[in-house]
This record gives C-alpha cells, sequence and structure tokens, in this order.
C-alpha cells in the first residue's frame, strides 16, 4: 500500500514535470543596450534632476535681481475717526495721519535701491551659480546611479535565466532517468531507494524552477521601474551581455560628480560664511516716494477725487546692524561645523569610490585573465558531452549513467556561463566609471 501511493506520488510528479516543461512560448530578445536606453528616457530621478537644474537657473535671475532698483505703488481708502477735531493731514514716509474725523485715501509711488553692501549680493549671485553647477552634477550623477543599477539588475536576470535554461535542460535528463529507473525497478533490478531518490531530484528540479522564476519576475519588475516597459518571464528573452574592451587606467576621483557636488557646498558654505561676516558692516541705501493723498469730513467720493500731489521725498539711509542677540556669532559656528562635516563627507566618498573601483578592477582583471581558460572549459565540456553521446550512441554505458554525466557536464557549463556573465558586467561597470572619471 506505501508502495503505491509512493508510486502515484512520483507518476504525479511525471505529470507536472511534463506540463511544466510543455508551456514553450515564443519569447522576444532585448539587450542590455536596449533596456539602458529606455530607463535613461524614462528614469524618475534623471527627470527630477533635470527640473532641480532647471530651477537653479531660475534662482540665480532671482539672486540677480537684487542689483535692479525696487519700484512699488500702494493705493489705499479708509476712513479714520479722531477724538480731538483738527483740520490737517500731515505724512511721514508712507503713513498718512490725519488729525480729525475724515475719509482717507492715498496714492504713494515708492522706489528703493541698495548703493552698496560690500559684495554680499554679488556673492549670493555667485552661490546661486555654482548651486547650477551642484544640479548639473547631480544629473550626471542619476545617469550613473541608474546605469549602474540596471546593469546590475540586467546581470542578475541574465542569470536567472541562464539557471532556468540549464534546469529545464536538467529536467528533461532526470524525467528520463526516472522513467528508467521505474522501468528498472519494476523488471526487479533496481531497488525503491533509487527510484524514491530518482523522483526527489526531478521534484527538486521542479521547485527551483519555480523560484527561479519568481526571482527572475522580480528582477524584471525592477526593470519596469526604470524602463516603464512591462516584462513577463515567458515572453522576454535577455540576450547575452558582450564585455568592451577595457584597459586599466588610473581613476580620477576628485572628478566623480558625487566628490565635485561635495566639494562645490563646501565653497557655497565658504561664501555663504563670507556674506554672514560681511552683512555685520553698513549699508548704503537710497529710497524715493511720492505722495498723493486726499481727504474729506464727510465724502467718500470726494476724498477720492481730490487727490493731489502732496509731497515728494528722497532719502540716503545709512544702516548699520550693531546688534543682533548673538545670532550671527552663532551663524559663524553653524557654517563652520557645516563645512567640517562636508569635507568628511568629501574624503568618505572618494575613499568608497576608490575602495569600489579597487575591488572592480580586481575583479576584472582575474576575470580577463581566465577568459581563455573559460573558453577551453566550455570547449572540454562540450567534448565530453559529445563523447558521452557516441558511447551511448554505441551502447557502450548504460543510459541512466550517460543522462547524470550530460547532467553534471551541463551543470559544469552553467557555472562558467555565470562567470562570464560576471566579466562581462564587470567590464562593463568599469568602463562606465572609467567614463564617469575621465
Amino acid at each position: 500500500m506505501f508502495c503505491r501511493s509512493i508510486r502515484e506520488f512520483f507518476a504525479s510528479l511525471l505529470c507536472l514535470a511534463v506540463i511544466f516543461g510543455a508551456s514553450g512560448v515564443a519569447a522576444e530578445t532585448i539587450s542590455f543596450p536596449q533596456v539602458l536606453a529606455a530607463a535613461l528616457s524614462n528614469s524618475f530621478d534623471i527627470k527630477i534632476a533635470r527640473e532641480e537644474l532647471g530651477a537653479s537657473q531660475a534662482f540665480v535671475r532671482e539672486k540677480q535681481a537684487a542689483f535692479y532698483p525696487q519700484l512699488s505703488v500702494r493705493f489705499s481708502n479708509d476712513y479714520i475717526h479722531a477724538f480731538e477735531r483738527q483740520s490737517q493731514v500731515a505724512s511721514g514716509g508712507d503713513i498718512v495721519i490725519a488729525d480729525e474725523s475724515n475719509y482717507r485715501h492715498s496714492l504713494i509711488t515708492s522706489l528703493g535701491y541698495n548703493l552698496f553692501d560690500f559684495g554680499v549680493r554679488k556673492l549670493g549671485v555667485a552661490n546661486a551659480r555654482r548651486q547650477v553647477f551642484i544640479a548639473a552634477l547631480q544629473e550626471k550623477q542619476a545617469y550613473w546611479e541608474t546605469r549602474k543599477e540596471v546593469l546590475r539588475l540586467f546581470a542578475r536576470g541574465l542569470k536567472i535565466q541562464k539557471q532556468l535554461a540549464t534546469d529545464q535542460s536538467v529536467l528533461e535528463r532526470q524525467k528520463t532517468i526516472f522513467r528508467l529507473t521505474r522501468q528498472l525497478h519494476q523488471a526487479g533490478t533496481l531497488g525503491q531507494e533509487q527510484v524514491g531518490t530518482a523522483a526527489l531530484s526531478l521534484a527538486e528540479t521542479l521547485s527551483q524552477q519555480t523560484e527561479l522564476k519568481v526571482q527572475l519576475q522580480e528582477v524584471l519588475g525592477r526593470l519596469t521601474f526604470y524602463t516603464h516597459q512591462q516584462y513577463a518571464v515567458a515572453e522576454i528573452q535577455l540576450a547575452d551581455l558582450v564585455p568592451p574592451r577595457t584597459e586599466s587606467s588610473m581613476l580620477k576621483f576628485d572628478a566623480a560628480p558625487e566628490v565635485q557636488i561635495l566639494r562645490t557646498r563646501i565653497e557655497n558654505k565658504k561664501t555663504e560664511l563670507v556674506m554672514i561676516k560681511r552683512s555685520l558692516l553698513p549699508t548704503l541705501e537710497l529710497s524715493a516716494y511720492h505722495r498723493m493723498f486726499g481727504s474729506d469730513p464727510g465724502s467718500f467720493a470726494k476724498s477720492l477725487t481730490d487727490l493731489s500731489a502732496r509731497d515728494a521725498t528722497i532719502a540716503l539711509t545709512f544702516n548699520w546692524p550693531l546688534f543682533s542677540g548673538f545670532a550671527d556669532i552663532a551663524k559663524i559656528a553653524r557654517i563652520n561645523h557645516e563645512i567640517s562635516s562636508l569635507r568628511y563627507q568629501k574624503e568618505k566618498k572618494r575613499a568608497e569610490l576608490q575602495d569600489e573601483a579597487s575591488h572592480m578592477t580586481s575583479a576584472y582583471e582575474a576575470y580577463a585573465a581566465n577568459v581563455k581558460n573559460r573558453l577551453n572549459h566550455l570547449n572540454e565540456i562540450a567534448a565530453e558531452k559529445t563523447g558521452a553521446v557516441r558511447l551511448a550512441a554505441q551502447q557502450v554505458t548504460d543510459q541512466i549513467s550517460f543522462q547524470q554525466k550530460i547532467i553534471a557536464l551541463t551543470r559544469q557549463q552553467l557555472g562558467v556561463e555565470l562567470r562570464q556573465v560576471d566579466y562581462a558586467m564587470t567590464a562593463l561597470s568599469l568602463a562606465a566609471m572609467q567614463k564617469a572619471m575621465p
């Protein structure tokens, strides 16, 4: 009874394997350059960086506006009630004071211009222009990060795809082994243990294929986030990565966008520090007013139509902020700490890039040195398969041993192909890093 249930379980597994392997659908082949082009065109990070660049360019114009005179016109009307009656109207600056109850209208034109501020405005424009440079570097960094992540995902998807293809080939041969062991068991040549081992191997491969398909779909889903294009495991075939010709060269880490961004931010903070110190010095401002007033104790309309030029004022103001509650001293201390923090961040980022480049270069050189060995290994595996097929055709070896040998050789081939994918990914990453840090 137990043996019958075991046989039924194994038969169900075999049927599932047949169904699983019969779901072949023509797939579209996509290459890494195609996926990368779509990702660079649709990446959220790149679009955000472009908008930040546009905003920083507008900020420069905003800062430049401080060099122009400020002109404004204000029209107001109100009713004022005076508790002591007098028939006079007095004005000061842009304020009108009536000494008796009446309706009041005013039309005041004012002009203001900062004549001298020890270069604070000029420094503000310089900082704004450096912000444009930072935004451009952030866009460049967004390109670099997108390329790096898309390459990592594509390489991972390609490796999973190769594992799936290998498992499919292994699955077909395991089904043959399972069928042969059942036949030999029925003939009394093999025991139930060998049949169970063959069935368990078949079930393990099926389970692994399911897990790999889930992992591959997750990778394709992450690629969809960057490219905005839908990918399905059954409809997509990832093309092999093509390693570029890359030569080892000294990388200029100070030219990396991240390092340049931090260096420019330090310069901005230093300029901000100078601006704070200069803001403690006096400023010279020119202001002018032209005032037209109208008032009437009993009529709103007469007050409005009675507007006439009353006076005009021109003033030269010398303004020196002598004490601000030690706020400026606190600002200077804060910015000095921020400059120190940015310097440490810059050194840290530079060290991280050096470490990443060192590992990448070492890996690339190791993979590149073994290219011929991997090709020879693949040729040897192909020769071994050919020899095994010939011996099996001549019935020199039994079919189960033949299938097991082909499975072992296929898995060896997978290992070599996965290392070849790592080599191509490392070469592409190193080439991109050299381009980002010329």
